[in-house]
């Protein structure tokens, strides 16, 4: 059987592929360089382009029937006055649509003109912005509406999180905080960006740990800062999604937490206070969709590299004569995710944040105070993980002063 079908699609191919050849050839030599004189029905009007010397020797299109220019009558030929052209306000079949596939671009057709059913004298006027029929959305770099671009101007926000930070097998710190945010954006050659944003977030957390006991209510805070710069790519159509664009982008991170352990836990031991600063390398892309001419659809992948940290433990607060370690970190991940709708200037939406970081180095010093004895002690600041989830609200606005293209 599956010889026999072999040799049949071979002859089927052998025998039809010369014919559709010729076919294609015929029709799109007819099609493409022959320019037509287009006549819909009604009294909507179209936008007029190219229209062909009176003169000349092709065929027009009136009430359906093409016949040849040099048949019209005198006063089709006559001096064209101007063409009033009225936006199409109900959707109507002409013979335009009959032609030109759904959500072709007319003016893209050499040589075609469009003007009304009744033979009036028409001139050719300038060619306006047409909707994209497919979807019904405007045209994907229309200026009426919001851009698929990164917006140049500058953002507010506020944002309401889940915390959760985890030394495995040792302790872990859960609370809730609010979070602000602010950033400004300049783009330049049109498609470039460069973003500059401060994120400040704060809250109250509970500390549990299976061998020292639990403490409420501890003071946790960290300030963000970064510097990015990336491209937009705008697309009409990208693995099926309409008017989509994607915008590749990195740069410079840096974090400051501070987290006061300061009190007695429920097993009658000691806290302390703790700092960790950190620099890293965002890459990250933002997808971006158009739903309508006011709004579009924002999501962000990003991963954080983390390049160097350090952590310091203030064990001066448990007693005067215990040192204070600083442990060096150069080893990290992290992940954010989040998307946002936005409308006109506001936007809204979930987001993600992961840290994964790996043991620090080990310092040595002396303790002359209870931890160790007085002898020399291993400190090591040992891996561990945060996650933030939660909500986020965002505000744009003074936008001009802050494109340069």
């Amino acid at each position: 059987m599956g010889r026999i079908f072999k040799i049949k699609t071979r002859l089927f191919l052998a025998v039809c592929a010369p014919a559709l050849a010729f076919s294609f050839a015929v029709a799109a030599k007819q099609t493409v360089y022959t320019p037509y004189y287009y006549q819909p029905r009604g009294s909507e009007g179209d936008v007029a382009v190219a229209a062909p010397p009176a003169s000349a020797s092709v065929p027009a299109m009136m009430n359906d029937t093409v016949v040849p220019v040099t048949e019209r009558t005198d006063s089709v030929q006559a001096a064209r006055p101007p063409l009033v052209v009225e936006p199409r306000t109900t959707p109507r079949k002409s013979v335009v649509e009959n032609i030109i596939r759904p959500g072709e671009d007319p003016v893209q057709r050499r040589g075609l003109m469009i003007a009304p059913s009744n033979p009036t004298p028409t001139q050719v006027t300038q060619h306006a912005a047409l909707p994209d029929r497919r979807y019904d959305l405007p045209p994907v770099d229309s200026s009426d509406y919001m851009s698929l671009r990164t917006r140049p101007g500058l953002d507010i926000g506020l944002q309401g999180f889940a915390y959760d930070y985890r030394e495995p097998s040792l302790m872990k710190l859960e609370g809730y905080k609010l979070g602000i945010d602010g950033q400004a954006t300049i783009t330049f050659a049109k498609d470039y960006f460069a973003t500059a944003d401060v994120r400040y977030a704060f809250g109250e957390v509970d500390y549990s740990s299976n061998g020292t006991g639990t403490l409420d209510n501890l003071w946790d805070d960290f300030v963000e800062a970064r510097a990015l710069v990336g491209r937009d790519f705008v697309f009409s159509e990208f693995l099926g999604f309409p008017q989509f664009s994607v915008s590749p982008y990195t740069g410079f991170g840096y974090r400051f937490l501070y987290n006061d352990l300061r009190g007695t836990t429920s097993t009658n031991h000691s806290g302390y206070r703790r700092e960790n600063e950190m620099i890293y390398i965002p890459i990250g892309v933002k997808p971006r969709w158009r739903l309508n001419a006011n709004s579009r659809l924002t999501s962000t992948l990003e991963v954080d590299i983390m390049l160097d940290g350090q952590q310091t433990s203030y064990f001066s607060d448990i007693s005067p004569g215990e040192p204070d370690v600083r442990n060096q970190q150069d080893s990290g991940v992290g992940l954010r995710a989040d998307i946002m709708y936005e409308y006109g200037q506001w936007s809204v939406g979930p987001f993600v944040n992961y840290w994964n970081i790996d043991d620090s180095q080990v310092k040595i010093s002396n303790s002359p105070g209870s931890i160790c004895g007085g002898s020399p002690c291993s400190w090591i600041e040992p891996a561990n993980n945060t996650l933030e989830a939660g909500i986020k609200f965002k505000y744009h606005f003074y936008e001009s002063p802050f494109k340069l293209n």
